[in-house]
């Protein structure tokens, strides 16, 4: 829910090969914080081959592979293969090359704007709890919306770290993101409906 919530208010229920501009796709994800997304993905310790496998696969041309991938990759004799460190396999190209085909894939590919928006949305959660003990939907679409910097100086460093949702609303001082979470998360908001639908 919380993944098609973020795609519908992002798209705007525009269709995914219409939003060519600099944040293209209906998770309207920059192509650099994609690649950013990739490389602290297949930078962490517990990320094996075959979790992040998937990935690699939609865009096998902006990897090197350091150590061959097997044959039959998903075939049980390479088990014990999938539950190594991605790193030790692939390593991501620089930016300046990765991006312009990054943009097209995701324009092109929703299965892959989906999912690299998923992983995205997956690491924002992460940093919610080691900042505050708890996930908070408001400060992801802080992040998500306003980017990191702004959480930072805005949330992170601030009283409204431990501030509920309506109090941040209200103090934040960033109205688009603000409009964000009461169309996200307040009551009839995207989440809300969804789950209303579900029951």
């Amino acid at each position: 829910m919380i993944l098609i919530g973020f795609a519908s208010v992002e798209s705007g229920g525009k269709r995914n090969e219409e939003l060519r501009n600099a944040t293209p796709s209906i998770m309207q994800m920059s192509p650099s914080t994609a690649w950013q997304t990739l490389l602290d993905q297949l930078k962490k310790s517990s990320v094996t081959i075959g979790k992040f496998y998937p990935l690699y696969n939609f865009l096998p041309s902006i990897f090197t592979i350091k150590k061959p991938l097997p044959q039959n990759f998903w075939s049980n004799n390479n088990a014990k293969i999938r539950q190594q460190p991605a790193s030790d396999f692939l390593e991501l190209k620089p930016e300046s090359t990765s991006t312009p085909i990054i943009r097209n894939k995701m324009i092109s590919d929703v299965g892959f704007a989906t999912m690299i928006g998923a992983v995205h949305l997956g690491q924002l959660f992460a940093k919610t709890i080691k900042d505050s003990g708890q996930p908070r939907l408001d400060h992801i679409i802080v992040m998500y919306n306003a980017g990191s910097g702004r959480y930072t100086s805005k949330i992170k460093n601030t009283n409204l770290l431990t501030a509920d949702t309506t109090t941040l609303v209200n103090q934040l001082g960033i109205k688009t993101t603000e409009d964000y979470i009461v169309k996200l998360m307040g009551v009839n908001g995207y989440l809300d409906v969804q789950k209303q639908r579900l029951v």
